[in-house]
């Protein structure tokens, strides 16, 4: 059920629920006020009447869903009523006001569209009628109102160009908006809203009269953002009624994106056959201006780069050119090939005449690196894995280190070279480094290195100290203590090291100085172990070598 409302400056508020008998009250007021009003004077301006909005379209989307009707008494009115009629006022379809007895003052009714059991009236035109009656004299006023719930229609038809670059290939070049409108109705604003990537809005306010075809031209300034602008037409008529139309205008002020599939490695031992990529610009690649140089330093560093035009194998997509191109075979080696530093240059330009370029580099590297050197040659451990003491050159990128055991190669590969160690089987085991250098060059192998791994008790120690290490003693049961005297070939002792704690196993480490502190020469030397376990000894004696 529609209701009445009733809003002063005095804060007087009326809100009735209207029921099935209201058309008839609303007719007998009408008589009531109508007849004596046809036979006594009617003062002029008592009420001034206002309305906001008498177009409205009442389909609930918030905007002019309702009407407004403001009054203004002069004076103190004895009765005044507010009607919906048809245009030939042979029918009330609603009473939006009734009140008797009201001050001087400013009132409000508001009218939603429907007649008085709440049902949405058809479009079209109707009367709203207000009758004013006091003191035996009466008046009233009358106002077209219309319902209306038909919205305009705007279509973009095209947008000229799809991709636009400013300044090419005019200073004063724009974007052409094609617009159609239809339906139009006077007093109707049309906008058009463009949003740049960054969603940034800027609204213009376009003249559009009647219906037909009409033009917008859009001159983007120097610093507009490249890629996606949205462009969005608004027109909305006086009821409320509101249609857009959506389109987009792809702002190119880039060169063409080049994009290599072909992997080169910034050193390398070998150039592929050939190089795939594609160029890809949205404003399309410029026929014929994809080119390809290589380029490369004579023996005096003096840059050479020799022009190729565009592949034959290319083809393209869209706004995309694919290419393969053969490597020259100067290049690839089937006539020369000779290490040095390359460059590949790839050149493409869009139809605006943007030019890319990107410069493809890298060295050729045939050269191997020097073999490793394996520093620590224990003959016989005990403990697994050991830890390998290598030695190789500055350009070595990754280890390869291969062990032999029970007919069986393994290998692992290191590239942090910290630590390199190498689990053993029981028995006999081959070692050997292989290194290999960015590029991909592999250098020949380190000596061999044959350890064996033995399990139970026994002494290890490095076959040449070539630095400080140390003496491995294990026993059957645990030892009260180690002895070892370390003694030149002339029988003058060098060193004497002793662990005297109680164990069963030892690391006892020689630092290659003397008992004075002075590092000891290369050559042999003459060990002696003396293991206590309570009253008794064992020693063992052997030669060693120091190799610095």
């Amino acid at each position: 059920m529609p209701y009445i409302m009733l809003k002063s400056f005095n804060d007087s508020f009326l809100d009735r629920e209207v029921s099935f008998l209201r058309p008839w009250i609303a007719f007998l007021s009408i008589l009531f006020l109508i007849l004596p009003a046809f036979f006594a004077p009617v003062e002029a301006g008592q009420v001034t009447l206002i309305i906001n909005f008498p177009s409205i379209s009442p389909n609930d989307d918030g905007v002019k869903d309702s009407m407004t009707a403001a009054m203004t008494l002069a004076g103190a009115v004895d009765t005044l009523l507010v009607t919906i009629e048809t245009l030939a006022m042979t029918e009330v379809l609603d009473t939006i006001y009734q009140e008797t007895g009201w001050p001087a003052g400013q009132y409000s009714a508001i009218w939603d569209g429907r007649d008085h059991t709440g049902t949405l009236l058809p479009e079209g035109e109707y009367l709203l009628r207000l009758y004013e009656y006091s003191g035996g004299t009466g008046e009233y006023q009358q106002r077209t109102v219309v319902i209306d719930l038909t919205p305009p229609s705007v279509n973009i038809d095209r947008i000229e160009p799809g991709v636009f670059s400013p300044g090419f290939p005019t200073d004063s070049s724009t974007v052409a908006v094609y617009y159609m409108v239809s339906l139009f109705e006077t007093g109707s604003a049309t906008f058009i809203t463009i949003t740049d990537p960054e969603e940034t809005s800027w609204t213009t306010a376009l003249e559009v009269t009647a219906d037909g075809e009409y033009l917008y031209e859009w001159l983007p300034a120097d610093d507009v953002l490249p890629g996606l602008h949205l462009l969005a037409i608004d027109i909305t008529d006086v009821a409320g009624n509101t249609a857009t139309a959506s389109g987009a205008a792809l702002i190119d002020t880039g060169s063409p994106e080049i994009t290599l599939l072909t992997v080169i490695e910034a050193e390398t031992r070998t150039v592929p056959l050939d190089i795939t990529g594609y160029c890809h610009d949205p404003a399309g690649i410029q026929t014929g201006s994809l080119k390809m140089a290589w380029g490369q330093f004579d023996t005096e560093d003096v840059y050479y780069e020799s022009d190729y035009l565009a592949p034959d194998s290319s083809w393209y997509q869209v706004d995309t050119l694919y290419w393969r191109f053969d490597v020259p075979d100067t290049v690839n080696g089937t006539v020369s090939w000779f290490e040095n530093q390359y460059t590949l240059n790839i050149k493409c330009s869009d139809n605006y005449n943007q030019l890319s370029l990107r410069p493809v580099k890298f060295t050729l590297d045939r050269t191997s690196p020097a073999p490793p050197l394996i520093l620590n040659r224990p003959g016989t451990v005990l403990t697994s894995p050991i830890e390998l003491e290598l030695e190789f050159a500055e350009d070595v990128d990754s280890l390869i280190i291969f062990r032999s055991y029970e007919s069986t190669v393994t290998n692992t590969t290191i590239a942090s070279y910290m630590p390199s160690t190498v689990e053993l089987g029981t028995g006999q085991n081959l070692i050997w480094v292989v290194a290999k250098d960015v590029a991909g060059n592999e250098s020949g192998s380190s000596e061999i290195l044959d350890v064996t791994y033995s399990l139970g008790t026994g002494i290890s120690y490095p076959e040449a100290f070539r630095g400080p290490d140390v003496f491995h003693i294990v026993t059957d049961s645990a030892a009260s203590g180690v002895e070892i005297d370390i003694y030149d070939l002339g029988g003058e002792k060098v060193r004497t090291l002793r662990d005297w704690s109680i164990s069963s196993a030892y690391e006892i480490e020689w630092d290659l100085l003397n008992d004075d502190g002075e590092t000891v020469r290369n050559g042999a030397y003459l060990m002696v172990m003396t293991i206590h376990s309570g009253g008794s000894r064992t020693i063992e004696k052997n030669f060693i070598a120091v190799v610095k």
